[in-house]
């Protein structure tokens, strides 16, 4: 019987956790995307940050 409530809570925490992910997916590229958007960071700024992501395979 306890086996059973374990699985069933496990079962409701994994999908609660799929519902309200903690975190966007999308990387590096995405936030620094995100902050050229909302403005906190100009062209240039954006454009030299982009191609060092890229250029390191981290993008």
């Amino acid at each position: 019987m306890i086996g059973l409530w374990a699985g069933f809570v496990a079962v409701v925490v994994w999908g609660v956790s799929r519902l309200f992910p903690s975190a966007p997916d999308g990387g590096p590229t995405a936030a620094l995307a995100e902050r050229f958007a909302a403005g906190e960071i100009d062209t240039d700024t954006y454009r030299s940050a982009r191609d060092e992501l890229i250029r390191t395979g981290r993008g």
